[in-house]
């Protein structure tokens, strides 16, 4: 049973293998297709902005969940889509004034750091 499952297992995923291989390849290599769009200036910045936005969701999305009582009228799909432009917002503010001067910092002190 348990090699059934690993045939299972390897049927619907391994066939993504040399795929996988391929795209890990041309990602390393740096000419692929693919890795010439991750390195475009518009996916750069919003990977710049990941962190901000995985560290902020909850936060964020906390007072549309449970609002005051003054919006709790609006519909929760309403308040749901809001979430998104208020996230981007917030996520820029972040990166902007918090995890860029703190990485400069951390940049800086590494150089001091003896050999």
């Amino acid at each position: 049973d348990y090699m059934s499952d690993t045939t299972r297992l390897f049927k619907l995923n391994g066939w993504c293998t040399p795929l996988a291989c391929l795209l890990i390849w041309g990602l390393a290599e740096g000419a692929d297709p693919v890795a010439v769009a991750c390195t475009s200036p518009g996916l750069a910045f919003y990977g710049d902005l990941a962190f901000a936005f995985y560290a902020m969701q909850g936060p964020v999305a906390l007072p549309f969940r449970y609002p005051p009582t003054s919006l709790e009228t609006i519909p929760y799909f309403y308040r749901f889509l809001a979430i998104f432009p208020t996230l981007f917002v917030v996520a820029y503010i972040v990166n902007r004034y918090w995890q860029i001067p703190v990485r400069r910092r951390i940049e800086e002190w590494g150089k001091t750091l003896p050999t």
